[in-house]
């Protein structure tokens, strides 16, 4: 009767929020892998600059001692 009714009612609800539970966690998931990759390339693309910067300044120096620098 009523009871399996509302039983039936309260399991359909609770898989529906499960569901939408772990759409979230998904998501939220993914969104952080994403933050991690943007920091990464951030991360990698200052270590160049870094690096091009030592190159030039290197460079610089050598040549000021009357090295040639390739």
């Amino acid at each position: 009767g009523d009871a399996g009714k509302g039983a039936a009612i309260g399991a359909g609800v609770g898989a529906v929020l499960g569901a939408f539970h772990t759409l979230m966690r998904q998501d939220s998931a993914h969104d952080r892998r994403a933050e991690m990759r943007d920091k990464q390339a951030q991360q990698e693309a200052r270590t160049q600059q870094l690096r091009n910067d030592y190159n030039r300044a290197i460079s610089a120096c050598l040549e000021g001692r009357g090295y040639t620098v390739k």
